[in-house]
């Protein structure tokens, strides 16, 4: 639920603008570790098949580009310098095409080491050239693992928050342990991001749908009714949360009733 009011959006914490031009950028880890089977499958097919999904929800006039790295030499320390170096967008951004995208996806294999970093830096710089007052640009970051390629990730990502980029950061970590969960969640906290983290084939879908849920520009607003009211009663919200309704509840009434009695007033007979 959205408030009109608010006009804040609840994933990337901006202000609302309906009818914005989305431009995404998702990233695909091919480090060696993706080989790794969830239920019989290995977790880069989980997620080439998740992406695909994700693309084919987003809005027509969508631009939606791919990034991979990793994919290049192999996760070996002779081929450390050939991996590290490969990060590649391999679909520019341009208009939704998920034939397109899936044909870029499809060679790429679970080979290397993992390029968090570079990721980033490269996503900002692709998604710069998207700079009108209605472009949310937004760079998804699908990895399994933490940086093995000496960059500072953390440090990159704090260019988000210093006003001169106008790029929304998200990162899944998929079937990731606990050391490399927190990791990644601080780096995205430290870009001001969106982090979760996906164990299976279907939280990776359902994470990944958010950002169709943050691309949908269409806001279907629609009356506070006394159903909504008891509906988020029933929700079990905090007594600060209960009372700050009823209190803007109470308020709006008030200034209802007294528009409602001015009108009335004008329209009364002379004496």
């Amino acid at each position: 639920m959205v408030f009109k009011k608010d006009h804040i959006n609840p994933y990337t914490k901006q202000q609302i603008q309906e009818n914005q031009q989305v431009n995404l950028e998702i990233v695909l880890d091919a480090s060696g570790s993706m080989a790794t089977e969830i239920g019989g499958r290995p977790m880069m097919d989980i997620a080439k098949q998740s992406i695909k999904e994700v693309v084919q929800s987003m809005p027509a006039n969508s631009r939606v580009g791919l990034r991979v790295f990793g994919h290049q030499g192999d996760n070996t320390d002779a081929k450390q310098a050939e991996s590290c170096a490969a990060n590649e967008l391999v679909y520019p951004i341009e208009k939704v095409n998920v034939a397109g995208i899936e044909a870029a996806m499809q060679p790429i294999q679970p080979t290397g080491w993992t390029i968090i970093a570079s990721s980033i830096e490269n996503g900002i710089n692709d998604l710069q050239q998207f700079n009108n007052t209605n472009d949310l640009n937004m760079l998804y970051i699908v990895t399994d693992g933490i940086e093995t390629c000496g960059g500072n990730a953390k440090e990159v990502a704090k260019r988000l928050t210093d006003g001169k980029t106008n790029v929304v950061l998200g990162i899944i970590g998929f079937n990731v342990d606990a050391q490399q969960d927190a990791l990644l969640r601080d780096i995205a906290k430290a870009g001001n991001g969106y982090y979760a983290r996906a164990n299976d084939a279907a939280r990776l879908t359902e994470e990944l749908q958010r950002i169709k849920e943050t691309a949908d520009t269409t806001y279907k607003w629609k009356t506070f009714t006394q159903s909504d009211w008891t509906r988020i009663r029933s929700n079990h919200i905090s007594g600060n949360m209960y009372n700050g309704f009823l209190k803007g509840l109470r308020i709006e009434s008030t200034r209802f009733r007294k528009l409602k009695d001015e009108e009335a007033a004008k329209h009364q007979p002379k004496q």
